[in-house]
């Protein structure tokens, strides 16, 4: 969704950065929480600071006729919904093991 989406900006959703030049790379986020003023954002490998809370920082929305903006400090493309996300689970340590075995290989 691009920034000033009639779609409203969710949980879970990726903020997507554009290549500049504090961003040579571009950047993604994920988008924490929503409230009727702000999105909260978690982000690595970008201004790093110690979180007091489950976000990095927080940007706040206004929404216009036109849709709903994110006002952030940095020029962003906009935001991407993960389908099925709802099915999403945290990571424990037998789904953690089990990734690895399926990466790990071992040399006979």
């Amino acid at each position: 969704h691009p920034n000033g989406s009639k779609k409203k900006p969710q949980k879970d959703s990726f903020i997507i950065y554009p290549r500049g030049r504090g961003m040579p790379f571009g950047h993604i986020a994920v988008i924490t929480n929503v409230d009727q003023d702000y999105v909260y954002i978690a982000e690595q490998n970008h201004e790093f600071h110690y979180w007091s809370a489950d976000y990095a920082r927080r940007a706040s929305t206004i929404f216009t006729d036109d849709g709903y903006f994110i006002d952030d400090d940095y020029n962003l493309y906009g935001w991407m919904d993960i389908e099925g996300n709802d099915q999403l689970q945290p990571l424990n340590e037998s789904s953690i093991s089990r990734i690895l075995r399926k990466y790990q290989t071992f040399d006979e």
